[in-house]
């Protein structure tokens, strides 16, 4: 007997004015815990300095980059903060000292064509002393000119909350960048990043960017797919309740170790929403909403381990940048150790879950709507090839450029709901790397997709150890499609016949 069929999957539709206008969590049925932030703002701390007395002016074409810089000196040497009252400051650079304890107000920072770098600048340029205990709370304007809103280098232990950052425009910049070396224990939370629309090149246009340093531009893995580990790595950052709007990416870990990406927004980036690729690991990334990216939700790639993405939901109905890099959640190249879990994925993706050159996985109850998929609810293959063999209907379709020294495995599938969709699950076994151990159980499919677990095998004897238990589906025989039926499986229970 079959297990039962299960209902179909409800996603809610976000409407693009609901989205803007920062409906609440149940509205859009999302989770209620989400707010959108609102800048800097409110009346001065109690001890703060403001620029005023230092001589800075409002408008026009001013340069108040003196005056701030003599209001940081002297809270600096009062273990006190600035304020910036409400008004427009034009500044080359606002450069924040050690011993400064806050830089805050309402007021909106202005970048000039002589901005060298970022609008605010944190360590750097050589200085061997951290910056420790900061908060830097302010709204920022980029002018179209600066690289960067806020760039920081060796901040520990400080959060940057609640600022604004506009009008970056800068192929390869990004509005926050928390940079390597020794940058750890911070908490980038409640920030607002809008990206004038159409920005961002191939360099990639940053929302907030974790970075860290790696021995190799594959990170994990070098050309010869041998692991590769960290050289610097940026420690245990929280990326929290922010919104990001427009850009190439919304949020990025590069070597970073140790971080939370949680209750974020990010809208309308023209490749990935959130990315943790190369070398990330020891991280999580948990109920944020990804919306509107035209390649990926969330990507892991290049040597990522021990990260859980987890109570995310990702939707996209825009035309994908890249066709054979387009799935909501992809992990793939010397990913090992990762948790998919508990997801809500809609949209017009390639495919819901992708998964190649991976080990160690773990994909647990997810919702998949797989309604206006092109590809498959979850694929998994264990290589790549620019024009994919007669059979590999569903595979990918890229050039690999870089060895890969691992069979791709040891993967659990559990309960997931995929509804619709040309196929629910797919496995490709390419190249000379085997696809084994891979185990899909519970869990059910809805809708009529052609079917149900499509297999390929490119070499005999290279998919094996299959194990498929309890799946439930509408019923129908001959839509699981292995090229040497049953000599694949270790287990085969509970589902329909071929």
């Amino acid at each position: 007997m079959q297990p039962d069929p299960p209902p179909r999957l409800h996603i809610p539709r976000i409407s693009r004015r609901d989205l803007l206008l920062g409906g609440s969590g149940a509205a859009l049925g999302l989770s209620a815990t989400l707010a959108l932030p609102r800048g800097a703002a409110g009346a001065p701390s109690v001890g703060a300095l403001s620029i005023l007395d230092f001589g800075a002016k409002s408008g026009g074409s001013i340069d108040n980059t003196a005056a701030f810089a003599a209001a940081i000196r002297a809270a600096t040497a009062r273990r006190t903060g600035v304020h910036v009252p409400t008004g427009s400051w034009r500044v080359r650079e606002v450069r924040l000292l050690p011993g400064l304890a806050y830089i805050e107000g309402p007021g909106l920072l202005v970048g000039t064509s002589a901005t060298p770098e970022a609008v605010v600048t944190v360590g750097g340029r050589g200085s061997s002393r951290p910056v420790e205990n900061l908060r830097i709370s302010v709204n920022i304007d980029c002018g179209r000119i600066a690289r960067r809103g806020i760039f920081a280098v060796g901040l520990r232990n400080s959060a940057i909350e609640g600022c604004q950052v506009r009008n970056l425009v800068h192929d390869g910049g990004d509005a926050i960048r928390l940079n390597f070396p020794h940058s750890y224990g911070n908490r980038i939370s409640g920030n607002s990043v809008l990206f004038p629309a159409g920005a961002g090149g191939a360099a990639g246009l940053f929302g907030i960017h974790i970075v860290g340093e790696t021995a190799s531009p594959l990170g994990g893995i070098e050309r010869r797919g041998r692991p590769v580990a960290l050289a610097v790595t940026t420690r245990d950052n929280q990326v929290l309740g922010n919104r990001v709007e427009g850009g190439t990416h919304g949020i990025a870990f590069f070597g970073a170790d140790g971080f939370v990406c949680a209750d974020n927004i990010l809208v309308g980036q023209s490749a990935r929403n959130i990315i943790a690729s190369p070398s990330a690991r020891n991280g999580s990334i948990r109920n944020n909403q990804c919306l509107e990216a035209g390649s990926s939700g969330i990507h892991l790639a290049n040597g990522c381990s021990d990260i859980a993405i987890e109570h995310n939901v990702i939707r996209s109905d825009r035309v994908s940048r890249r066709l054979d890099d387009d799935g909501a959640i992809q992990a793939y190249t010397y990913c090992t150790g990762i948790r998919i879990a508990h997801n809500r994925i809609s949209g017009d993706w390639r495919y819901g879950i992708y998964l190649a050159f991976v080990r160690d996985v773990a994909v647990v109850a997810n919702e998949i709507d797989a309604t206006g998929f092109t590809g498959a609810g979850i694929a998994i293959e264990s290589g790549w090839a620019p024009a994919p063999p007669t059979g590999a209907r569903f595979s990918r379709g890229r050039p690999l450029d870089f060895a890969i020294d691992i069979d791709t495995g040891a993967i659990r599938l559990e309960g997931n709901r995929i509804e619709g969709g040309p196929v629910s699950i797919v496995l490709t076994q390419l190249g000379e790397r085997a696809l084994e151990g891979v185990s899909i159980e519970g869990g059910g499919i809805s809708g009529s997709p052609r079917h149900y677990v499509y297999a390929f095998e490119q070499r005999i004897g290279r998919l094996n150890g299959i194990q498929l238990r309890d799946l439930a589906t509408p019923g129908e025989s001959g839509k699981l499609s292995f090229p040497r039926g049953q000599a694949h499986f270790s287990v085969l229970k509970g589902v329909p016949s071929f």
